[in-house]
């Protein structure tokens, strides 16, 4: 069985099977933003049974990789391209740049032509409808929660689609248990929510204000530097005025 790991920036990344040969390995570019090729990588008990504060992808080489995608353009892949270069595989991008020489264009027009009504929100939506396209049975994703605001509005929705087009075709799909994805709290008119929603979402009300409490204070300090600032320049014009006729 075609089996493929997707392994972006969050904390479960240390879960993807990197030992597994048997697994390929498809990394978000911006995992290699402080991850270096030339640092050994860390040892299997290290990955299984990680140290406090031992986890982070952004202190240790990704062990294993067989691919990258980099959707961004230029101007944002271009601070971590060194690291891109590091590990010889091929990267996924817009087109093939001579700064990336492994790079290669992803096939976008082949990925549309048989998904029509795809939906792209994010690097983790053009690499779950390749391995799709090419054959794989099992899908993993790790370090993909998809569980900050921004990523759930924007992100969310494409992923999950595509989650869905994979296990309606019969493929596979693993999720960690930290990530967000396909994951729900209760079932919807058969259970109750749990009571903690309730005690976040007033939590979150709480802070709303306190946000709006603090954003009033500096939108009043900012008008009265900027009274404070006008003030001091037109003094300082007429004592140099008045330095300039004594």
């Amino acid at each position: 069985m075609k089996r493929l790991a997707l392994v972006g920036t969050a904390s479960s990344w240390s879960k993807a099977p990197f030992a597994n040969p048997e697994v390929d390995i498809w990394c978000h570019g911006s995992a290699t933003q402080t991850a270096r090729a030339d640092l050994q990588p860390p040892g299997l008990e290290d990955l299984l049974f990680p140290e406090p504060g031992k986890a982070s992808i952004w202190k240790q080489r990704i062990p294993r990789v067989t691919a990258f995608f980099e959707i961004h353009p230029r101007d944002t892949w271009f601070q971590w391209a060194d690291g891109l270069n590091g590990y010889g595989v091929p990267v996924y991008m817009h087109q093939h740049f001579d700064d990336v020489p492994t790079s290669v264009e992803y096939p976008l027009a082949e990925i549309e032509a048989r998904f029509p009504r795809g939906l792209f929100s994010c690097t983790t939506t053009y690499m779950i409808p390749l391995g799709i396209h090419l054959g794989y049975k099992q899908i993993g994703l790790y370090g993909i929660h998809v569980s900050a605001e921004t990523e759930y509005f924007f992100e969310s929705p494409g992923i999950h689609y595509w989650c869905g087009i994979a296990e309606a075709m019969g493929i596979e799909i693993v999720v960690p248990e930290e990530s967000s994805v396909l994951a729900q709290s209760f079932r919807y008119g058969y259970e109750e929510p749990p009571a903690e929603i309730a005690l976040f979402e007033h939590q979150l009300t709480l802070l709303d204000d306190e946000i709006a409490k603090n954003e009033k204070k500096a939108q009043e300090y900012r008008t009265n530097k900027a009274f404070l600032t006008g003030a001091r320049a037109a003094f300082a014009a007429m004592a140099r005025n008045k330095a300039q006729r004594a």
